[in-house]
């Protein structure tokens, strides 16, 4: 945040929104992918937020579906409100 409020020479950063909070969550999007080179197949997840004109992602990659699931709702609860 430092090196963004010296580029701008503004002294604060009030139009920057945290996406990273449960309620500003916009969608999930889940695959099921073949690897390239390979005949292993794998999940992976990315976590979409936004909060006004701010947004974020989060990945996610794993093996057991199960496995993923458990981590993004982790994730979810970690971030509160």
């Amino acid at each position: 945040m430092k090196t963004v409020m010296r580029l701008t020479g503004e002294a604060s950063l009030g139009v920057l929104k945290n996406p990273f909070a449960a309620q500003k969550l916009d969608r999930i999007f889940l695959q099921y992918t073949k690897a390239l080179f390979s005949d292993k197949w794998a999940w992976s997840a990315n976590v979409y937020f936004k909060n006004g004109q701010t947004s974020g992602e989060q990945k996610f990659e794993n093996d057991d579906f199960e496995v993923m699931i458990r981590q993004i709702n982790e994730f979810i609860a970690s971030l509160g409100e």
